[in-house]
């Protein structure tokens, strides 16, 4: 994993150097570190700091390890999504294909289409954050449940609120 992040940097700064631009301020760029808000300002939490299988819950932001999120380019497409407290870690889903009401968690990075992302921009401002292998799936907080501690999950990308991603 760290070795792919290191190889990840420096292709990152050699086409910057060799094209003379920049990387993009989105989510999608390489080792960049982002906060999740939703509306109401809880933040996305990997659960009390915890290993492969912790749930991502919504939380008051405490600027803890686990609010915080490296984003890293992975060769496969898409972006994965470490909890800045252990880079061994990848937000995911469990099953082998996304679906409706899928809890998000996260799990041991292993490369798999489900720990894969994609950022598009949200009508309202913002990211949607959909699964990779398909773009049909968005990250969601369930029934507009904007409550301290709800998990989320995916759902059938649909521009509301309930998937719209503040950084």
């Amino acid at each position: 994993m760290r070795l792919r992040t290191m190889l990840a940097a420096v292709v990152v700064a050699v086409c910057a150097v060799a094209t003379g631009s920049t990387a993009s301020a989105s989510p999608a760029s390489a080792l960049a570190s982002y906060q999740f808000y939703v509306i109401n300002g809880l933040v996305m939490d990997a659960s009390n700091h915890g290993g492969h299988g912790t749930p991502v819950i919504l939380w008051t932001n405490n600027n803890g390890s686990n609010q915080i999120w490296n984003t890293e380019a992975a060769s496969e497409g898409g972006t994965y999504l470490h909890p800045a407290y252990n880079w061994g870690l990848c937000l995911d889903f469990d099953g082998a294909s996304p679906g409706n009401s899928i809890p998000v968690k996260v799990n041991n990075c292993d490369g798999s289409a489900s720990q894969r992302w994609f950022f598009g921009n949200h009508p309202s401002g913002g990211y949607r954050i959909a699964t990779h292998s398909d773009f049909r799936y968005c990250v969601d907080v369930p029934n507009y449940n904007f409550a301290q501690g709800q998990q989320i999950a995916l759902w059938d990308c649909n521009d509301t609120t309930a998937q719209l991603w503040l950084t």
